[in-house]
């Protein structure tokens, strides 16, 4: 469980730092590029927004591979992975 938690936060950071560049600021309930325009190192402005959304992809992958070893017991944990980088705000 502990791999699967690092690659969650991970993921979850990573989903942010993308939201922040190409969010709907009428659902995410922010304004977006503030990221940007505060000069802060993210994902998106190091690897670029592509590359960024294919390692948050990687990294839930990973989540859900340290999951393998647990039965349907650990579906709402597989959710909770897949809806991180599919979530919209």
């Amino acid at each position: 469980l502990e791999t699967y938690a690092k690659n969650i936060g991970l993921a979850f950071q990573v989903a942010d730092d993308i939201l922040n560049v190409e969010g709907d600021p009428a659902v995410i309930g922010k304004a977006v590029g503030t990221d940007n325009a505060r000069g802060k190192s993210t994902y998106p402005s190091i690897m670029g927004l592509n590359e960024s959304k294919e390692f948050a992809k990687k990294i839930v992958r990973n989540a859900l591979q340290a999951l393998d070893n647990f039965d349907n017991n650990a579906d709402s944990l597989r959710t909770i992975a897949c809806y991180i980088i599919e979530r919209k705000k």
